[in-house]
């Protein structure tokens, strides 16, 4: 990865954005449903990037299952 790209993924954890995913004991800043906020990001991100879109909501998607019905150690790994 280059030094640029890096430093987009600094400035989307500088901006919480890496995190929205996940409840505020795991680092995150909203508890309950976040449908609205992954939404959000996803639409800001197309906006600069479709791949980098594309690729939080698929993790974001793929990470579902386990945050809603895992176990807590599977929870706290993701």
């Amino acid at each position: 990865m280059d030094p640029e790209k890096n430093a987009l993924l600094k400035a989307y954890d500088d901006a919480g954005i890496t995190t929205c995913f996940m409840d505020p004991h795991q680092g995150g800043f909203i508890e309950g449903p976040k449908n609205l906020v992954l939404s959000l990001v996803c639409l800001e991100l197309a906006w600069v990037d479709a791949g980098a879109a594309t690729g939080s909501l698929a993790g974001n998607l793929a990470l579902s299952p386990i945050h809603e019905r895992g176990t807590p150690e599977q929870r706290t790994t993701t």
